[in-house]
C-alpha cells in the first residue's frame, strides 16, 4: 500500500518577507517567515505521526530581489514535480492594515474541486481546534494573472497565488491566524500554539485524503 505523501511548504520567501508585527529588535515581534518555518516543521511532525510521508520545504538563500523570489518559486514547484505529493500545502500568517481583522482561512486554486474540498477540510478542523477564533472561511484564487483587470472576477477572486496555480497536486494555503490582531496574537502565544495548529490542519489533510481514496471527488 502507498503511504500518502505531502509537500509541506513555507510561505514567502526567507528572512525580511512576509508579514510581520512589533518594532525590530524589541520583544514581542512577529516575522512571517520566521513563524512559516515553525508551522512546517510541526505539521511535517503531525502528518507523520498519522502514517504520511511529509516534505518540508523552506528556503533557499535569500528572498528580496525578484528573481531571488522567482527562483524560490520554481524551486517549490520544481520540487512537487520531483516528488508527486498527494497534496500540498503552504504555510502562511495574515496581517492587515485593519487592526480589527482576525481568524483563519484557507485558499484554494479555483478550478480545483479536489482543492476546495481539502481547503473545507482543513478550515473545519481549524474551527473544532480554535472555536473563539474567527472563521473567514475557504477562499478561490485566481486561475491566472492580471484578474483585477476583469471587473466581473474582482468578488469572485481572492487573489492569483503562483503555486497553487502550479502544482499538479491538489494545493492549499493555509492563513491560521493574523500577525496584526491582538486577539490573534494572543493565540499564537500559547506554548501548545504550533502543534495544536498543525494537527488540525494534519487531520483536515487526512480526511480529505480519505475521502478522496475512497472515489470521492473525480476531478
Amino acid at each position: 500500500m502507498v503511504r500518502p505523501s505531502a509537500l509541506v511548504v513555507c510561505g514567502h520567501y526567507g528572512p525580511g518577507t512576509g508579514a510581520s508585527w512589533g518594532a525590530p529588535n524589541i520583544s514581542p515581534r512577529y516575522d512571517e517567515w520566521e513563524l512559516n518555518i515553525d508551522m512546517v516543521v510541526e505539521l511535517c511532525t503531525a502528518l507523520r505521526r498519522h502514517g504520511w510521508k511529509a516534505y518540508p520545504i523552506t528556503y533557499i538563500g535569500r528572498g528580496r530581489s525578484a528573481v531571488a523570489q522567482r527562483a524560490q518559486l520554481r524551486y517549490k514547484v520544481d520540487a512537487e514535480s520531483l516528488l508527486s505529493p498527494s497534496c500540498v500545502v503552504s504555510c502562511h500568517f495574515n496581517s492587515s492594515t485593519n487592526s480589527r481583522a482576525s481568524g483563519h482561512e484557507v485558499l484554494y486554486y479555483a478550478d480545483s474541486t479536489k482543492g476546495y474540498k481539502l481547503a473545507s477540510d482543513v478550515r473545519n478542523e481549524l474551527n473544532f481546534a480554535f472555536p473563539n477564533q474567527n472563521d473567514r472561511g475557504v477562499k478561490a484564487t485566481a486561475p491566472y494573472p492580471g484578474w483585477k483587470n476583469l471587473s466581473a472576477n474582482v468578488r469572485k477572486y481572492n487573489r492569483y497565488i503562483y503555486i497553487l496555480h502550479h502544482t499538479k497536486a491538489p494545493a492549499i494555503l493555509v492563513e491560521p491566524a493574523f500577525l496584526s490582531s491582538s486577539q490573534d496574537r494572543l493565540i499564537i502565544d500559547r506554548k501548545t500554539y504550533f502543534p495544536d495548529c498543525a494537527e488540525a490542519i494534519a487531520k483536515g489533510v487526512v480526511k480529505w485524503y480519505d475521502f478522496i481514496s475512497r472515489g470521492g471527488i473525480n476531478a
